[in-house]
């Protein structure tokens, strides 16, 4: 038998011993478990219960009373602070901006409306000053997360360099071990010829 050959029996050979030993431990691991669905939703209501704790306790009564709807809103506050929620894991000020320009939109989005139903005059100027403060605190908030993107951007790009050094690295390893490969590579071919 070639090396080749003997690596993989004995690598078949580990892989069913811990196999079974796991069959025959029982794994109790997976029977406490939660799935992966359910693991991330407490993930998320626990989040979401720091940062919107009013908010949060309306969803828990939720669940206790009506699962459908329940799920409605459930889904809904996913689809609205999931990607804060893992920007916030990775970097807990990127995360607050995102959460404080979130707040802000809101904010924004009421006193547009204030401003649209208000016929008095003298009440819709205030407004629009207030809408002006908003506007200028949105645009502080966006240039502070513009600057958190591009900051995940470098990082990446070193990342990804550093990968391209590896790989560069491997190749020339490689083309050096060239000559050495072919040999072990014809005598691999030679012996299993002999053998058949």
């Amino acid at each position: 038998m070639t090396k080749s050959r003997l690596m993989i029996s004995a690598l078949i050979a580990v892989l069913l011993l811990i196999t079974s030993s796991q069959l025959i431990a029982g794994d109790d691991s997976k029977k406490t478990k939660l799935d992966p669905e359910q693991e991330y939703r407490e993930e998320f209501l626990q989040w979401y219960k720091q940062f919107y704790p009013r908010n949060s306790k309306k969803l828990e009564e939720l669940r206790n009373k009506d699962k459908k709807l329940f799920e409605e809103s459930y889904k809904l506050k996913e689809h609205k602070f999931a990607d804060i929620m893992e920007t916030y894991k990775k970097n807990p000020d990127f995360g607050q901006a995102l959460m404080d320009d979130l707040k802000v939109s809101e904010y924004q989005n009421k006193t547009l409306g204030k401003i649209r139903a208000e016929k008095d005059k003298k009440k819709k100027a205030d407004y629009i000053k207030q809408l002006n403060n908003i506007v200028s605190k949105r645009f502080d908030l966006a240039v502070k997360i513009k600057k958190f993107k591009y900051e995940e951007l470098r990082k990446r790009i070193k990342r990804m360099e550093k990968k391209l050094a590896d790989r560069e690295k491997e190749v020339e390893e490689l083309i050096n071990r060239k000559d050495k490969e072919i040999e072990n590579r014809v005598k691999e071919l030679l012996e299993d010829q002999k053998e058949k």
